[in-house]
């Protein structure tokens, strides 16, 4: 499936907040990783909101949805 990739410099500290906006039920998987891989917080369906998290490193971080 097709994918969507967001890249952005995260601060060690940041607070981040995932709104999902929709819930229509689709099972769109989306994630917050850093440039090792490692996940950094974000990892679940994207309908579903997360509350604020903090990032634990100042590694450029990637977001991405979709790749079914």
């Amino acid at each position: 499936g097709e994918e969507h990739r967001f890249a952005f410099a995260g601060a060690a500290g940041q607070r981040l907040y995932y709104d999902a906006i929709d819930s229509d039920g689709d099972n769109i998987p989306v994630r917050l990783q850093n440039p090792r891989g490692s996940i950094a917080h974000l990892n679940g369906n994207s309908d579903s909101d997360v509350a604020p998290f903090t990032l634990l490193s100042s590694l450029p971080t990637e977001a991405s949805a979709g790749g079914h």
